[in-house]
């Protein structure tokens, strides 16, 4: 059972179902047993962990794997480019060998499906088994104004999976996307919820040389970061006897416009200090293990991996009722809301303007309950245990359409979703794309083939 702390506003929709007519976990018979994982270039530390766990998931069972980045190029470099591109001949090498290619969050150019295309054609031509071709997107995805190009959707038609790494994404991609036509039929959804380790580590128990409070800001102004800073304050200055100190992490240690607005923002913060993002294992566990709290009440794209790997290093957190940040951890979490309705957002489902005033409450409602570190590591027992079970789906897919397999995780265990049906005669609707102008991104509209019904989709 979840024992989050629900803080301010009215409460949001539960967890999120596995299975309905409409999302199948289809499985496409035998996907095989080489793995490409493929990234964009110059990957940011979410998008290198999801690699990195996914490899060392897949090895574990007895897949081969192999990784690249995809170089990508400017809008000029692209359109008129007069040499190579340059990760494209290691690409056709690779999809000669993989059976799979899993993108994470990006699929690559034109270049990049050109030689896909090719690569499809010629297993044809040789009477060969079809790469399958999987996904694992963004928040840009669960967007309710769907800005996705044209090209986006014209790649994403030839996606056999789409992959969803939080419960809350896996509800907003099936509203948005399975309902749209890809190369298997009505395609195929799979939640595969993510965890940024596989080993649980060892963690100092003894809450008394937990005295630090952690935040790690990034350069995009959702994190949040000088409201969590402000809270941070307050909370030091209230509880002089639970924490001690504020630590920043930053990837210039300090030397960032982000870093010179907290620094103005909170004075001269004597129990500030500002360190390195990218840290040792060991300096990594010796920071958070003296912590004891984890501020990340960003206003839309949340922390993923950083949320996760507080919780499982010992350290209860504080994040925002949005998406995906309220279906990641279950123990020792308090989610932020706004006192005013007017902070909601609906940019990405359910974001908020949260101010320090509501951090702070929600960080003070976890003061008031028993603090173990061991219970905030449960976060990750329960991540890795879903992910282990859910990369065995993605391996046991099949091709036709039947009941999901049998699965005992927590996210599971929820009602089934809901169907689009006809508001008038109740048959089940389906998805069109339409391009609404040459500005405007196309958008989706659900019909009725029965009796030409139609509405816009949320």
């Amino acid at each position: 059972a979840m024992d989050e702390v629900m803080v301010g506003g009215a409460g949001g929709e539960g967890g999120c179902g596995y299975n309905s007519l409409s999302v199948e976990a289809r499985r496409l018979d035998c996907l095989g047993n080489k793995v490409l994982l493929v990234t964009k270039e110059q990957r940011g530390y979410g998008l290198r962990t999801d690699l990195e766990v996914y490899a060392q998931g897949l090895e574990e069972l007895k897949w081969e794997v192999r990784k690249q980045e995809l170089v990508r190029l400017t809008a000029g470099e692209a359109g008129g480019r007069k040499r190579p591109h340059p990760s494209l001949a290691e690409l056709r090498e690779n999809l000669r060998w993989c059976n799979v290619m899993v993108g994470f969050e990006y699929l690559g150019d034109s270049s990049t499906w050109t030689a896909i295309e090719e690569e499809q054609k010629q297993r044809k031509e040789d009477g060969g088994r079809r790469m399958k071709i999987v996904f694992v997107p963004n928040l840009e995805y669960c967007k309710e104004s769907n800005e996705a190009t044209s090209d986006t959707m014209k790649h994403l038609k030839q996606v056999d999976v789409i992959v969803a790494k939080t419960e809350c994404v896996f509800h907003r991609l099936h509203r948005l996307f399975l309902l749209r036509k890809f190369s298997s039929g009505l395609g195929n959804l799979l939640l595969i919820p993510h965890t940024s380790m596989l080993q649980v580590p060892a963690i100092e128990r003894d809450t008394r040389r937990r005295k630090g409070i952690i935040h790690f800001h990034g350069f995009s102004k959702s994190k949040n970061s000088l409201e969590n800073c402000k809270a941070a304050s307050i909370l030091l200055r209230r509880h002089p006897q639970v924490f001690d100190r504020l630590v920043v992490k930053c990837s210039r240690a300090g030397g960032c416009k982000v870093c010179d607005k907290i620094r103005r923002a909170l004075g001269e913060e004597p129990k500030l200090h500002f360190i390195e993002q990218e840290l040792s294992d060991e300096g990594k566990f010796s920071l958070y293990n003296s912590c004891r709290l984890a501020l990340c009440a960003s206003s839309s794209e949340g922390f993923g991996h950083h949320v996760l790997e507080a919780a499982a290093l010992g350290c209860q957190v504080v994040t925002t009722d949005g998406m995906p940040m309220r279906s990641i951890l279950r123990h020792q979490v308090a989610l932020a809301r706004p006192q005013d309705e007017r902070g909601r957002s609906v940019n990405l489902g359910l974001t908020f303007t949260v101010r320090s005033q509501e951090i702070v409450r929600a960080a003070e409602v976890l003061l008031q309950k028993t603090y173990k570190p061991e219970a905030c590591q449960q976060n990750l027992l329960l991540r890795i245990r879903d992910f282990r079970e859910h990369l065995n789906h993605l391996v046991r897919l099949r091709s036709h359409p039947s009941s999901p397999p049998s699965c005992s995780c927590s996210q599971h265990r929820e009602p089934i979703l809901d169907i689009a049906k006809c508001p008038k005669c109740g048959k089940r609707m389906v998805g069109e794309l339409r391009p609404v102008n040459q500005q405007a991104p196309d958008r989706v509209f659900l019909l009725c083939r029965d009796c030409d019904y139609e509405e816009k989709a949320e």
